[in-house]
């Protein structure tokens, strides 16, 4: 190769009007929303009441006065089309409300739930 001729990488890029399809396991869904937690653990209750604000006034724009807003909204978004389309697919079940309580209770707690005191799922 002379030096004229260069070799030239190319890497995959997505199309800007992809629609991309993607199978997510609950466990990372999970995941997905302990990051979210811990975005809203790490954030002051005047923050989070601007977050609230600027999210009631955003009309489909991600125009966010600091980047961090915009970081917890997408995560937020991305949760609920998850669940969306977990519920539109029929992977969803109901609970009572009291039985949620007391697990969350409990798992505050640190107490070690045996599989038999798991929340039952329909078969």
């Amino acid at each position: 190769m002379s030096n004229n001729q260069q070799s030239s990488e190319k890497i995959k890029m997505l199309k800007h009007d992809a629609i991309i399809i993607v199978k997510i396991s609950t466990g990372f869904l999970q995941k997905l929303q302990a990051v979210l937690n811990y975005f809203i653990e790490k954030t002051t209750p005047e923050d989070i009441k601007r977050f609230n604000e600027e999210v009631s006034q955003i009309k489909g724009t991600f125009n966010f006065s600091e980047p961090w807003m915009q970081h917890m909204y997408i995560i937020g978004l991305l949760i609920r089309e998850i669940e969306r389309e977990g519920i539109e697919q029929g992977f969803s079940y109901e609970m009572d409300i009291e039985a949620i309580e007391k697990l969350s209770e409990e798992l505050n707690k640190g107490t070690d739930l045996l599989p038999d005191q798991s929340p039952k799922q329909p078969e």
